[in-house]
Order: structure tokens, then sequence, then C-alpha cells
């Protein structure tokens, strides 16, 4: 069975979750809060980006 909808359907759901905190985190950072914690998650999501993408590459 091809997965290559569902797939892309999760990786546009991880990015619009990623874009989502990251203005969350720009609006922290102009309030002067901390952000540390958000940053690692921001990463992560990057991260997780780069693997489902270079998944569907290979797929292709």
């Amino acid at each position: 069975m091809d997965y290559k909808k569902e797939v892309k359907e999760v990786l546009a759901q991880v990015r619009f979750a990623k874009n989502r905190l990251a203005g969350i985190t720009i609006e922290m950072e102009e309030e002067g809060k901390e952000t540390e914690g958000l940053g690692e998650a921001l990463e992560g999501l990057d991260d997780v980006v780069d693997i489902i993408s270079d998944y569907l590459e290979g797929e292709a």
C-alpha cells in the first residue's frame, strides 16, 4: 500500500506546527520571555521535517 499521500499530510501538519511555534517563540522573545526550550522544540521539528522529506525523496 502506498502511504505517500498520508506522509505528505503528516509533513504538512509538522510544518504548520513548526511555523506556529516559531511565531509564538518570536512573540515571547519580543516580550522578553525565556524561549530556550521552545528553540529546542523547533530544532526537533526541523529534524522531523528533514526525516520525512528524505523519506519522500527516497520514495520518488
